[in-house]
């Protein structure tokens, strides 16, 4: 990502590691390829750390437990699903902010 942005001249704040240390509201973006169960378990630290208007990707999603992940966020806004093969990645945006 850093060489990407490097490439298209963009300056941007990159941030790789875990999430529970990071500031409250300080993330426009964050993308995580994960399994479906840690997705749902780091729910609240993703609503915590997304700026209202925030985008959260997600994959690593086994299809079959896309529900589950789509019940644990639905404090999110689903802006996108992709399906490829039996891997989902899905797109939310945090429309207000939830503590």
């Amino acid at each position: 990502a850093k060489e990407n942005a490097k490439l298209n001249k963009l300056e941007l704040d990159l941030y790789e590691g875990t999430i529970e240390g990071q500031s409250d509201h300080s993330a426009d973006i964050i993308v995580a390829n994960l399994f479906a169960e840690l997705h749902v378990l780091l729910t609240a630290h993703y609503a915590r750390v997304l700026k209202p208007g925030g985008v959260l990707i997600i994959t690593g999603i086994l299809s079959e437990k896309s529900s589950m992940v789509l019940e644990a966020l639905k404090m999110f806004t689903l802006q996108e699903t992709k399906t490829k093969g039996d891997w989902t990645l899905f797109s939310f945006k945090l429309i207000a902010h939830c503590s």
